[in-house]
């Protein structure tokens, strides 16, 4: 049974910690030294690829088994955004993102009709590990092409900042954060990044 027919998961994990930690994310990457590990890089190339082609191709179901059972997917407005005191475009949870993706599936979300075709490109992959051996740290720059009939063509550029954590022996997503390039216009949110 999939994730998406097992009902509500309610967090209870969302903590001023976890929000502590988003808020310092913003940061964190500024006078970071260059990656070495060529096999790491390869991996999370590999890895972001995959995800990427799920998303492409609406297979939301396996794209949802990308995610650990404790997850944030975050859109923040900005850099300088901070979850406990400003709004975010996206700040989703498990049962958040199972909500939407479900939405996605009954035909009845306005904003995807008529069906928006996507297709991302990404470039500048950089991959750390924790010391520990129990985080991953993914960021690259995605832009999402995104087409629906009598719209065009729409971009959105974004850097993407995986958190990878071991789950039942393989690597979860258990933060997605997507810093749009336009986030403040927010008017027209991608699908899904």
């Amino acid at each position: 049974m999939s994730s998406l027919e097992k009902g509500p998961q309610f967090a209870r994990y969302l903590d001023d910690a976890l929000y502590t930690r988003l808020a310092a994310m913003h940061g964190e990457l500024a006078g970071r030294p260059p990656m070495h590990d060529a096999a790491l890089r390869f991996e999370a190339e590999a890895f972001l690829n995959h995800e990427a082609r799920l998303l492409d191709t609406r297979d939301f179901s396996a794209w949802l088994g990308l995610f650990a059972e404790e997850l944030i997917y975050w859109l923040p407005q900005d850099e300088s955004s901070d979850p406990r005191g400003s709004v975010s475009l996206w700040l989703d949870d498990r049962r958040r993102l199972e909500d939407r993706l479900v939405r996605f599936g009954t035909g009845f979300v306005y904003n995807q009709i008529p069906h928006r075709r996507l297709r991302r490109c990404i470039s500048n992959i950089e991959a750390w590990q924790d010391e520990q051996g129990e985080e991953r740290r993914i960021v690259s720059n995605q832009i999402a092409f995104e087409h629906r009939k009598g719209h065009g063509v729409q971009q959105h550029v974004a850097l993407v900042d995986h958190v990878l954590r071991r789950e039942g022996g393989q690597w979860k997503i258990a933060i997605k954060r997507a810093l749009l390039v336009n986030g403040l216009d927010g008017y027209d949110i991608p699908t899904l990044l």
